[in-house]
């Protein structure tokens, strides 16, 4: 058979940059400089307007991660007119509390001074993550008013992000150790204990430095909070006290329990749940 089909064009091929260097950092126990890179996905063709930029932080515990792994899933992301970057941050086995966050703002300021070669609206950066990465996201959205993550790459461009999207993401590490009494974050061996290098209940002073309720103030950018109504690993409490201090606040923030879902699930990458996404961010940015 043969036929002449005539195709809608609906949408553009998507254009990814990997392995992009946005940081040197200490690596083999501060003996040598090792590269801390991101991958970036935008529109094929440039378009007229610059894009805004979605930032996207993945989970592990702090104790592994893979900055690739979720690019099927954002793809729909750059198809609607995003620049994606899922960017890759320092594990605590490497290096603790704050390098994380000091990595996320430093590929923040990174794609803001690359913003006229890759076509970046620098007036419109969302974050996103889950679990570590939706903690993650939400320091960095908390501290944009905050200069002591700030690290000297990149110094001339700022840090703050304009809307914040936190899927099941750990927010108070004292009281995760009470809502999760199977599996104790205060032991040594814990997740949270191995970010911050030590028992919680030996340091308060930086588990308070390490909770992103503590810094938030008039210029908090917007919040969408997803978390599953099943979530064993990381309780929903932990975003509904984050939900509560944000509402405090008086910070602009959306709370979706998602029914059924327990930790990472099927349900958080459903078209439902994407365009629930797609229209906060459209709606702030």
């Amino acid at each position: 058979m043969r036929e002449k089909l005539k195709v809608a064009r609906e949408r553009e091929r998507i254009r990814l940059v990997p392995e992009l260097v946005y940081s040197q950092v200490p690596g083999w126990f501060g003996n040598v400089i090792r590269p801390l890179k991101l991958s970036l996905m935008t529109p094929m063709n440039r378009p007229a307007r610059p894009l805004p930029v979605l930032i996207w932080i993945c989970g592990g515990a702090w104790i592994d991660m893979d900055k690739d792994v979720w690019l099927p899933e954002l793809t729909a992301f750059a198809e609607r007119g995003y620049a994606v970057a899922s960017v890759e941050y320092r594990l605590s086995s490497v290096a603790k509390f704050p390098a994380q966050i000091i990595d996320i703002k430093t590929s923040i300021r990174f794609l803001r001074s690359r913003a006229d070669q890759f076509g970046l609206d620098k007036n419109r950066f969302a974050v996103m993550g889950e679990s570590a990465g939706g903690y993650l996201a939400a320091m960095t959205g908390a501290t944009g008013s905050f200069k002591g993550f700030d690290g000297p790459e990149w110094s001339g461009e700022s840090s703050a992000v304009q809307a914040v999207v936190d899927w099941y993401g750990p927010t108070d590490f004292i009281t995760l150790a009470r809502e999760v009494p199977h599996e104790p974050n205060d032991e040594p061996a814990s997740p949270e204990s191995l970010l911050l290098g030590g028992r919680l209940d030996h340091m308060p002073e930086k588990v308070k430095a390490a909770k992103p309720a503590s810094y938030l103030d008039a210029n908090t950018p917007p919040f969408l909070i997803l978390h599953g109504d099943c979530d064993s690993l990381v309780p929903m409490g932990q975003s509904v006290a984050l939900y509560e201090a944000l509402l405090k606040n008086g910070t602009d923030v959306r709370f979706y329990e998602i029914a059924g879902a327990q930790h990472a699930t099927d349900e958080f990458v459903q078209p439902a749940v994407k365009n629930l996404i797609l229209d906060f961010l459209n709606g702030v940015l």
